[in-house]
């Protein structure tokens, strides 16, 4: 008499669950981080009372979110074209956690302009505008779409394409292309926007 084995499924591997885990940790300090930031600066600039502070921070956090979602959607959409699926609402997450890099440039940037000497030094790394003052022939066009380009964006750039990599099980050549793609476009639009605001054509 044979026995036929039963077969059990192997347990899921901890390592995706644990990451997703650590990517809504650190997408809620990040939230919270925006919430304290704006509140802190609201308070700074315009006495008034708590809860008006509050709910001006709130707006402002849910904007932010927005406009993160708003981009969670673009790479989700342009997934579905080529027959993928991005998981839309994990992604989210970690655009949002990754928003701590932002975070960190902008930081950054604020020693600069409390010390102007460290200006040199932290440009390679939170961002070329803070050599603003010794290129004024450059546009402030240029400035505004590629002002904030250093180690951090670049950074950022190669771990939103690596949390696509990684959700759609594929090398992190493609989602680099297309992340530095997107990138370089969203930057066109922003110089080309100033410019025209500013009454310029950036066609010449």
């Amino acid at each position: 008499m044979h026995t036929s084995a039963v077969v059990r499924p192997a347990p899921a591997s901890p390592a995706p669950r644990t990451l997703h885990r650590q990517q809504a940790f650190l997408a809620a300090i990040a939230v919270l981080i925006w919430w304290w930031l704006a509140f802190r600066d609201g308070a700074a600039f315009a006495a008034g009372a708590r809860t008006s502070l509050a709910v001006g921070a709130t707006l402002m956090v849910l904007s932010r979110l927005g406009a993160s979602a708003l981009e969670a959607l673009a790479y989700a959409l342009f997934w579905r074209t080529r027959g993928e699926r991005l998981p839309y609402a994990r992604f989210l997450v970690g655009l949002v956690a990754l928003s701590l890099v932002d975070r960190l440039a902008q930081g950054l940037a604020g020693l600069a302009r409390s010390d102007a000497a460290l200006a040199p030094w932290l440009a390679p790394v939170a961002g070329l505008h803070l050599l603003r003052d010794r290129w004024p022939e450059v546009g402030p066009g240029v400035w505004s779409a590629f002002g904030g380009l250093g180690l951090l964006t670049l950074s950022r750039l190669l771990m939103t394409a690596w949390l696509q990599a990684r959700a759609l099980e594929r090398r992190l050549r493609g989602p680099l292309l297309v992340t530095v793609a997107a990138w370089l476009l969203t930057r066109v639009a922003v110089w080309w926007a100033v410019d025209l605001f500013r009454g310029m054509s950036p066609v010449r």
